[in-house]
């Protein structure tokens, strides 16, 4: 199983939105994600719903910056053959999260589903 690109966002002060997107390799691990609908995670449930790529791009544009420093070093063919993957990668929406929520607990949540890409945790402007 890969890890994958698990963006957990956090609220003008810093704190955790409950808010959590996931990239996910196939239609059939959104439709196994989609079977955890209000499932708990500790004593909160969590809404999962499909989103687009275009949704996940535009909640998560902010960890694109974080994400291109960490892959710096990568060569020029492996980082197209990751943008190439990218594309064809299906997403999901996780929502009432526990703030306390990590990115481990979402992998265990969505256990029998591929996760592809890197966790990042989006911080607003203060760094919090």
């Amino acid at each position: 199983r890969t890890l994958s690109k698990v963006v957990i966002t956090t609220n003008e002060r810093g704190k955790p939105s409950g808010d959590a997107f996931v990239q996910l390799e196939s239609e059939a691990d959104v439709d196994k994600a989609r079977k955890h609908n209000r499932e708990y995670i500790g004593k909160r449930f969590v809404v999962v719903e499909k989103i687009d790529q275009s949704q996940f791009v535009r909640e998560t544009q902010d960890s694109e910056i974080l994400t291109r420093k960490t892959t710096a070093t990568v060569s020029t063919d492996k980082r197209n053959s990751v943008e190439q993957k990218m594309v064809t990668n299906y997403y999901i929406k996780l929502s009432g999260l526990p703030w306390k929520a990590t990115e481990k607990e979402i992998a265990e949540f969505l256990v029998d589903c591929e996760i592809v890409g890197n966790v990042v945790i989006i911080n607003n402007e203060t760094g919090r």
